[in-house]
């Protein structure tokens, strides 16, 4: 059974407590405004993913500053600003995010090895699972989290990557009861010679994409959008009507058709199926308006000829 999130006093009136460090309500509402506009509205593509990258963000700055000794917080803005603008969508400022989640944990993280959240980055994650409709406890979810980041030595690892492995088990943990997604994000942390294969699991929502895939199948799944395609991709298999496409994607998919289809063309093939948002309005029509409206498309044709 999940665990059910008690209703929680606003940010600004949280409660201290003893010999716990200070904290500006006006910079943890900032940080709350600037996380919301950044996970966008529930219905809008790529909403959930968006959210759990926000969670491992909250995550993944509580390791580094309680857990690794005072972490350099320049390289802390940098990694998670790259993380955040890679699932953001156009107009929202990554970079004012990121300085805000780093400065806010560097005076909220707790010290010494404990992986319990501060009630701060509680309340925060509760705020971003809100807007999933999530019935998951945000101050466990976190707990859960800071503990599976794996310890880095100095010139080891990398934060970018840290981040989105932490993303990918919140991506698992908001949605407890669907087993599909463990299963998809063992094969994307296992995956080999940049091909990944998520076809037969039945998936509703979809992860980001790692950076360095070039081959995708994706069919039998329950999908209606597709995630930003990685420009390494050379091979996608997909057989789903989408009705949510990236802003770039259709002109892209269009050239590509282009060159694969062309007299002589030899290079890496790639399969897909996708019917545009028009099209799958077009295919629900009444069927007396589309004989009705073929009827008049052959008079006219008469009439020209």
């Amino acid at each position: 059974m999940p665990i059910r999130p008690t209703e929680s006093p606003s940010l600004a009136a949280l409660a201290q407590p003893l010999n716990a460090p200070p904290y500006s309500s006006r910079q943890v509402n900032e940080a709350k405004r600037l996380m919301l506009e950044y996970a966008g509205q529930r219905d809008d593509p790529g909403h959930e993913w968006r959210c759990t990258a926000l969670l491992a963000a909250l995550a993944w700055t509580h390791r580094q500053f309680s857990l690794m000794s005072g972490a350099d917080i320049e390289s802390v803005r940098r990694d998670l600003t790259q993380h955040l603008a890679q699932s953001g969508h156009e107009g929202v400022d990554a970079e004012a995010l990121a300085d805000v989640l780093a400065s806010l944990c560097s005076e909220n993280a707790p010290g010494g090895q404990s992986t319990k959240p501060s009630p701060v980055h509680a309340q925060l994650a509760r705020d971003v699972l809100a807007t999933l409709e999530a019935q998951v406890d945000a101050s466990k979810l976190l707990g859960e989290l800071i503990g599976s980041i794996p310890e880095r030595h100095e010139g080891q690892g990398s934060g970018v990557v840290e981040l989105y492995q932490s993303a990918l088990c919140a991506w698992v943990a908001v949605a407890p009861a669907d087993n599909a997604r463990a299963i998809a994000k063992d094969r994307i942390l296992n995956m080999e010679d940049g091909k990944l294969d998520l076809s037969d699991l039945g998936l509703r929502s979809h992860p980001e994409l790692p950076m360095d895939l070039t081959t995708f199948d994706v069919g039998a799944n329950r999908l209606t959008e597709l995630p930003t395609l990685p420009v390494s991709l050379t091979t996608l298999d997909t057989d789903h009507p989408l009705t949510h496409l990236p802003p770039s994607l259709p002109s892209s998919l269009q050239r590509l058709r282009e060159i694969t289809s062309a007299p002589g063309y030899s290079g890496p093939q790639i399969h897909f199926s996708i019917a545009s948002h028009d099209a799958v309005n077009a295919a629900a029509r009444p069927l007396h308006e589309a004989v009705r409206d073929g009827f008049a498309n052959d008079e006219q044709a008469q009439v020209h000829q």
